[in-house]
């Protein structure tokens, strides 16, 4: 059995503090923690499968206008609190 299923990773806007969820990846617990320690300390996480990059910041266009970075903060199942 394995805990693989979708998991949505979840960034903090700096400045309006809105919590977004982007991408989605594919995952056990095991490659969770392999890509949050790669965001944590390279700023990027190359995925092996996809050839695509997660990164530890994004930009965040706020309701008011601004335009924000959001900060990565962590990893959730995609089907919890949609």
């Amino acid at each position: 059995m394995t805990d693989r299923v979708d998991r949505a990773v979840v960034y903090k806007c700096r400045i309006c503090g809105t919590l977004t969820r982007n991408p989605y990846v594919f995952a056990t617990t095991p490659e969770v923690v392999e890509i949050l320690t790669a965001l944590r300390f390279k700023g990027v996480y190359r995925d092996p499968i996809h050839l695509s990059d997660l990164h530890s910041t994004s930009l965040h266009f706020c309701a008011d206008g601004s335009v924000g970075i959001s900060d990565i903060q962590g990893m959730v199942i995609a089907s919890l609190n949609s």
